[in-house]
């Protein structure tokens, strides 16, 4: 019986030491609600700083995005867990960034599988390297509210 090493990703200190987590452990997960609350710094219970914990912060897509390539370069899976993966549009981009694990509430599956389905994986890679270019949650948003997403 082999026993499984996970790895999770929740902890900016995590993020130092990504290249070693990745090849010591048999996959990982990220942690969302605590990696976006430690990388940016802020106090979830706090409503006045509620605009950083957004997951669609510029900061927190290139930290996704280098997590996936690292993780990627090594064959190793990844899991996405917390409020993240149940937003459809926030979905679309992690499955655009490569991830292929998302944990999210049951009664969220239909409607995040729904609009993850609208568009070919191609579309979403695409869409991801337009996004991943901008450097404000205003300019993320602008591009998702336009229906571009």
């Amino acid at each position: 019986m082999r026993i499984y090493l996970p790895e999770s990703i929740g902890l900016r200190i995590r993020l130092i030491r990504i290249k070693d987590l990745v090849n010591e452990a048999d996959f990982l997960s990220i942690g969302t609600n605590d990696l976006i609350q430690y990388l940016m710094g802020t106090d979830r219970s706090n409503i006045h700083l509620s605009e950083y914990l957004e997951p669609f912060q510029p900061d927190v897509l290139k930290v996704l995005d280098g997590i996936i390539k690292e993780t990627k370069e090594s064959g190793k899976e990844i899991s996405i867990c917390g409020e993240m993966a149940g937003d459809p549009g926030m979905a679309k981009i992690l499955v655009g960034l490569g991830y292929r694990h998302l944990s999210l509430n049951p009664h969220l599956i239909d409607k995040v599988g729904e609009v993850i389905g609208r568009d070919t994986l191609k579309d979403l890679e695409k869409e991801v390297r337009e996004i991943l270019k901008v450097k404000t949650l205003a300019g993320i948003k602008q591009i998702l509210s336009e229906g571009r997403r």
